[in-house]
């Protein structure tokens, strides 16, 4: 995920010229194992976005908590370069986050959408057909689901 943070800069930049979320009470939510151990996120993005709140969620009640606030979830990140799962295992973990956080109306991006990663690939583009979401794809593996498309 060595870019991902120009991804959601651009994503959070969309929102804000869009009227749809104030800059000021923005709120990135990044799953467990994401690129927030870095700390990449949490030291670039405030810069850009004063009042910006990076939530680290490690376990389901960080996940409950931080959905009722989240405007754009990361998921699918972590470090290193091959899965360190099953990618079944792999698989069915990224499917629960997804539906999880569609519901909560939150953009979805993530990393690591890449051969190496099936698990990945296949619960995500899965997820995007599922709902009538466009995927797009970036530079390093990222991905996110266009909000413009998808059907909620």
């Amino acid at each position: 995920c060595c870019r991902v943070w120009d991804v959601v800069a651009g994503l959070l930049q969309e929102e804000v010229e869009a009227g749809r979320r104030a800059a000021d009470q923005l709120t990135l939510v990044v799953l467990a194992g994401g690129p927030s151990a870095s700390g990449e996120l949490e030291g670039l993005l405030p810069v850009l976005y004063p009042g910006l709140s990076v939530l680290v969620a490690e376990d389901n009640r960080q996940l409950q908590e931080a959905g009722r606030r989240a405007d754009l979830v990361l998921s699918g990140c972590n470090d290193g370069e091959g899965s360190e799962e099953d990618p079944e295992i792999e698989f069915n973990k990224i499917r629960a986050q997804l539906a999880n956080w569609f519901r909560s109306g939150a953009i979805l991006a993530g990393c690591n959408f890449a051969a190496s990663r099936p698990g990945v690939v296949e619960a995500v583009s899965q997820h995007a057909l599922q709902v009538g979401a466009s995927l797009i794809l970036a530079t390093d593996a990222t991905w996110w689901l266009a909000a413009s498309h998808v059907a909620q």
